[in-house]
């Protein structure tokens, strides 16, 4: 409920900043998966991205599910500025200290990503996503 709130701007007196990662490993997220299964992307232009809770939109339902958009104008863009190809399986949205994952999604097919080429990845929150275990509540 707190992410919820935090993604629609409520002020809750408890800040959690999110980042989105794209990791490199071929997993497939389940609801038991932790942040640490997966391998996240590193190198320059690869690493995580903040999220700032300014852009989520206001929830809309399709066929029964909310869906949230973050940045609807626009995309998160991951370059690959590593000089070695890189394959990435999904991405996965973790707290901004990395302790623990809110929500993970592989793609249908795995992005191949040359060295200098870039993938734009339109994030939404949306009920068929796979949440990861809930962290404890804050202090």
């Amino acid at each position: 409920m707190l992410l919820l709130q935090q993604m629609l701007g409520i002020d809750t007196g408890y800040e959690i900043g999110m980042e989105v990662y794209v990791y490199t490993n071929n997993y497939y997220p389940t609801p038991s998966s932790l942040f640490a299964f997966f391998d996240v992307a590193t190198g320059t232009g690869l690493a995580g991205q903040g999220l700032d809770p300014e852009k989520w939109t206001m929830p809309a339902y399709v066929s029964d599910h909310p869906y949230m958009y973050y940045n609807p104008t626009g995309y998160i863009t991951f370059t690959n500025e590593t000089g070695s190809t890189v394959t990435l399986y999904g991405y996965v949205v973790a707290n901004s200290d990395v302790s623990w994952g809110l929500w993970a999604e592989r793609f249908d097919t795995p992005r191949v990503l040359a060295p200098g080429a870039s993938f734009n990845l339109q994030l939404t929150a949306e009920g068929g996503l796979c949440p990861l275990p809930t962290p404890p509540p804050p202090p």
